[in-house]
């Protein structure tokens, strides 16, 4: 059906034992079983297949979150209802401004002044905020439709942004991504596709289709597998002075660049921003577990953060810090660094943690990152539950292979030691997710015992790619 809608939108165990009263009051044959299963999800994972006992499957695809976006500045739009949506969770924008989630029935959806009453309730005090200045303060649902069409100027910044997306056998996703690059509201930028190791030319072909002859976009082949190797040539080509990274399975929103360039401008200290990452749909029990999982799917709060702080898990907690698939540079500074580890990252033993220990170097190095959710993208969760527990064991594997890296320094080392307790526990709090979240109770342990497997794991496989990363360089 259609509604009055606001243009679509378009990451130790955690088991319990038999007896309740820990290690020693466990029988030896529920030990052999834990052991048998850590042995067969490392052997599964390791290979890139999902493994495991039939029967822990995730409940039936019942749900189906249809995500959009309530744009106050603008009129309102119609948008086609899935029939099967069971809610609809709305991001509601001031002025390109992120104010918060509200969630809504199909029914209540369908209704304007629902919306937009919703809207009001849940965020008023904000929105009267943003108005207050220019003596404009709305007091109704449809007082802020009138409001929100008057103008908020803000100089347009004129930063040339170099866009990077890697990319490896995924010409869908690769399609859908460069079609909202190719619609961005921003007149200074170029973007660069790295075609990684790929099977087929069907990716070539894809950016052929889309994007035509337009000179701002650029096709590079590279024949060695890696996502730290693609971004690291993505790099060697930027034109900067700002350089901006996304992945194939996210859409970006029409004022991301302006977002990022204007946060770099407002903050000189800051040489990485990072944005919102926000879940395109959710459908099924596996998307919505993720979007539960990761912090950078909801998180609305602007932070800037400083090379220093007074938190006891500063800068290990980097988490909290953004994602890869949303993250800006100043290029200068990124290429000091000296790009991107290639012993981490996706293609390699440690399957990931390379975005994460940039953000950590960046910060080691005297700089600033900041956290800028109106730098909006909208990103495809993984839908099949193998899909979610490879992604899960990886960034498992990642997280911990990147710490090990940084541990390898011994003034990091004597750091982390003494904020080891309080990080162990973060780790626990973090991989926990609610029950009621429509995962299974049994497949939810599951794939919290998928991710701390790859965190035992991460040490020895970070070792492996570290070693076969020297004879490759060795051997150049």
């Amino acid at each position: 059906m259609l509604v009055p809608a606001f243009m679509h939108c378009v990451d130790s165990c955690g088991w319990h034992d038999a007896s309740g009263s820990g290690p020693r009051g466990v029988r030896r044959s529920t030990i052999e079983r834990r052991r048998w299963s850590m042995s067969r999800l490392a052997r599964g994972y390791a290979n890139d297949r999902a493994s495991g006992p039939a029967g822990l499957g995730s409940a039936p695809n019942a749900v189906h979150v249809f995500c959009t976006e309530l744009e106050l500045s603008e009129p309102p739009r119609d948008v086609e209802l899935p029939p099967d949506a069971t809610a609809v969770r709305v991001l509601v924008r001031v002025h390109r401004i992120p104010l918060g989630f509200i969630t809504l029935a199909p029914e209540a959806f369908a209704q304007r002044e629902v919306v937009l009453a919703s809207a009001f309730q849940e965020f008023g005090d904000r929105i009267r905020d943003h108005f207050g200045g220019a003596g404009a303060v709305p007091e109704t649902g449809d007082g802020l439709l009138v409001a929100g069409r008057r103008s908020c100027e803000r100089p347009m910044p004129h930063n040339h942004v170099t866009v990077v997306v890697a990319t490896r056998n995924r010409p869908s996703h690769l399609r859908e991504c460069l079609q909202t690059l190719l619609s961005l509201d921003y007149g200074n930028f170029d973007v660069i596709v790295v075609d990684n190791a790929p099977d087929t030319d069907d990716t070539e072909r894809v950016f052929e289709l889309v994007v035509g002859i337009d000179e701002r976009f650029r096709y590079i082949r590279l024949d060695q597998a890696g996502l730290s190797r693609a971004r690291n040539a993505g790099l060697a080509a930027a034109r900067g002075p700002l350089v901006a990274f996304v992945d194939d399975d996210v859409r970006v929103d029409p004022f991301w660049l302006q977002a990022l360039a204007r946060a770099f401008n407002e903050q000189p200290a800051v040489v990485c921003v990072t944005g919102l990452v926000a879940a395109q749909s959710i459908v099924g029990a596996e998307q919505l577990y993720f979007d539960s999982r990761v912090s950078w799917a909801t998180d609305l709060e602007p932070r800037v953060y400083h090379p220093t702080s007074d938190d006891p898990l500063h800068p290990w907690a980097a988490g909290r810090f953004g994602a890869g698939a949303n993250m800006a540079f100043r290029l200068a500074a990124v290429r000091a660094l000296g790009g991107f580890d290639e012993d981490l990252g996706a293609g390699t033993k440690a399957r990931g943690g390379e975005d994460i220990d940039m953000f950590v170097r960046a910060l080691r190095s005297g700089g600033d990152l900041m956290y800028e959710p109106a730098a909006l993208v909208w990103h495809v969760h993984r839908s099949r539950r193998a899909d979610l527990e490879r992604q899960l064991f990886g960034y498992g594997v990642g997280l911990t292979a990147y710490l090990l890296k940084q541990a390898l320094h011994r003034q990091v080392a004597l750091e982390m030691a003494r904020k080891l307790p309080r990080a162990t526990r973060h780790i626990l709090a973090v991989t926990k997710v609610s029950q009621t979240n429509g995962v299974e109770a049994r497949s939810a342990r599951r794939y919290r015992l998928i991710e701390l497997t790859g965190m035992v794991l991460g040490p020895v496989y970070y070792l492996h790619s570290r070693v076969a990363g020297r004879v490759r360089r060795s051997v150049r």
